[in-house]
C-alpha cells in the first residue's frame, strides 16, 4: 500500500498545470478513437486502460492501442501501478490538469492539424446525439441531459468577449460540480456528460469582410 501511494505521489509531480497543444498532439487527437480515449482519463484520478474502456464501452486492448499513441506524444503519463486480483494494472493520467490550444500565431500546418481535432470532436458529438435520440422514445428523462441551443445574431468584438467570459464562468460551474461530487462516476443516477461550446462567425460573413478589405 505504501509503495503504491508513493509511486502515485511521485508521478503527480510530473503532471503540469497547463499543457499547450502542439502540432504532434493535434495530429494524434485528429483520430476520434484517440480523442475519445483521451477524454476518458480524469486529470486528478489515475486510471487503468480497463477503467477507461468501461467508461467509453471499449475493450482494454482497444484503449491500450490509443494510450500508446497518447503516451508517445506526451498527452498521457504513466501514474504508477495498482494490484488487481493476481494482476498488476498500469495507471495513467493526463500530462496536465488543463490542456488547451493557443490559436494565435500558429502556422497553417498547425491550424490544419487543429481542424482535424475539431472534426474528430464533432464526429464524437454526432454519435452521442444519435445514441441519445435513439433512447429518448423509451425514456424521455434522458432529454434532461440534452442541452442543444442555437442562435444566430450579430455581435461586435466587445460583446463577443463578454460571451467568452460568460462561457468561462459556466465552465467553472461545471468544474465545481465535479469537485463537490468526487464519487459521481460510481453513482447510478449520474451519466458521463460531454459539454462543448462553439460560437464563431459564419463563413459567408468572413468571406464578405475579407473581400471588402
Amino acid at each position: 500500500m505504501y509503495k503504491r501511494k508513493f509511486a502515485h505521489i511521485r508521478t503527480m509531480k510530473r503532471q503540469t498545470d497547463i499543457l499547450n497543444l502542439t502540432a504532434d498532439h493535434l495530429r494524434v487527437l485528429a483520430s476520434s478513437a484517440c480523442n475519445e480515449v483521451m477524454s476518458s482519463f480524469h486529470p486528478h484520478r489515475p486510471m487503468s486502460a480497463r477503467e477507461a474502456g468501461e467508461i467509453i464501452d471499449r475493450s482494454s486492448a482497444a484503449v491500450l492501442e490509443q494510450v500508446q499513441k497518447l503516451l508517445e506524444v506526451g498527452l498521457l503519463i504513466e501514474a504508477g501501478t495498482r494490484k488487481r486480483r493476481s494482476r498488476t494494472e498500469q495507471l495513467y493520467l493526463p500530462a496536465a490538469k488543463v490542456i488547451r490550444f493557443q490559436i494565435q500565431g500558429q502556422t497553417p500546418e498547425v491550424l490544419e492539424a487543429y481542424m482535424g481535432r475539431v472534426r474528430s470532436k464533432l464526429k464524437v458529438t454526432e454519435r452521442n446525439m444519435a445514441s441519445l435520440l435513439a433512447i429518448a422514445p423509451e425514456d424521455e428523462t434522458i432529454l434532461d441531459f440534452l442541452i442543444y441551443k442555437t442562435y444566430t445574431l450579430r455581435l461586435n468584438r466587445e460583446r463577443a468577449l463578454r460571451m467568452k467570459l460568460a462561457t468561462s464562468e459556466l465552465l467553472d460551474l461545471l468544474k465545481s460540480f465535479e469537485q463537490e461530487d468526487s464519487e459521481a462516476t460510481s453513482r447510478e443516477d449520474s451519466l458521463r456528460f460531454d459539454f462543448t461550446v462553439l460560437g464563431l462567425p459564419t463563413s459567408e460573413e468572413l468571406r464578405r469582410r475579407w473581400r471588402e478589405e
